[in-house]
């Protein structure tokens, strides 16, 4: 392997492992938006739960 080819194929890793690092971020940021919409809905569940008499079952 010449030097040429090396520095081809570090520059090949830099590329996918930025690629790889953005899509992460990327689902991060999703991921956090969702938690965010989904946020109020347990309470909004539980309250309704309570309000049809409906109880967790007991093992």
């Amino acid at each position: 392997m010449d030097w040429g080819q090396f520095a081809g194929l570090a520059g090949l890793m830099m590329v996918l492992f930025g690629w790889l690092k953005l899509d992460i971020r990327d689902l991060r940021v999703t991921v956090d938006r969702l938690v965010d919409r989904m946020g109020g809905q347990g309470d909004r569940l539980a309250r309704i739960e309570g309000q049809l008499g409906i109880t967790e079952p007991t093992a």
